[in-house]
């Protein structure tokens, strides 16, 4: 098996960067909402053709702005990846949703259709996993299909493995 090492996290210095870096330090405003923010804001409105542009400190915090504005409430379905940062479902989470799998199929990779009830997995009446089950891990092992996922807050206490039934 060959390794390949993938940067996560890489500065890319393309121009004026420095400069840039430099004026916001002089301006002794570092922080949200200073000269640069509202460059990029005029920019990205100008752009996109829209009123007005909101830059966030972070995706969580834009995420965790749109549950409210959207008055997300229990019961209300969220649909997210899989594979994805834990605070991507934190902002719905702490406002009373419950992380379940779900599966969907496409064809193109653009339409997809719901299908969770070949999930073959659901919460348990009573115990670790009786809120939640969330970040599960499919593998083949031995001609055996297996899902490793955490339970109820993000898995605190334990995590599960599931086994499929091949009948």
């Amino acid at each position: 098996m060959r390794k390949v090492h993938i940067p996560f996290n890489r500065v890319d210095i393309q121009g004026n960067e420095f400069e840039y870096i430099h004026k916001a330090i002089s301006s002794a405003h570092i922080s949200g909402d200073g000269i640069f923010t509202h460059k990029c804001n005029s920019l990205l409105e100008k752009e996109l053709g829209v009123k007005k542009s909101l830059l966030t400190t972070s995706c969580t915090h834009a995420l965790e702005m749109s549950a409210i504005l959207l008055d997300i409430k229990s019961g209300d379905e969220v649909i997210v990846p899989s594979f994805t940062f834990v605070s991507t479902v934190n902002a719905f989470v702490l406002r009373g949703e419950k992380y379940r799998i779900g599966y969907a199929e496409s064809d193109d990779g653009q339409t997809f259709t719901r299908m969770d009830e070949e999930v073959g997995i659901g919460v348990s009446q009573d115990g670790w996993d009786s809120d939640m089950i969330c970040y599960p891990c499919v593998f083949d092992l031995h001609d055996m299909r297996y899902m490793i996922y955490c339970g109820n807050e993000y898995g605190k206490t334990v995590f599960g493995l599931a086994i499929l039934d091949s009948d």
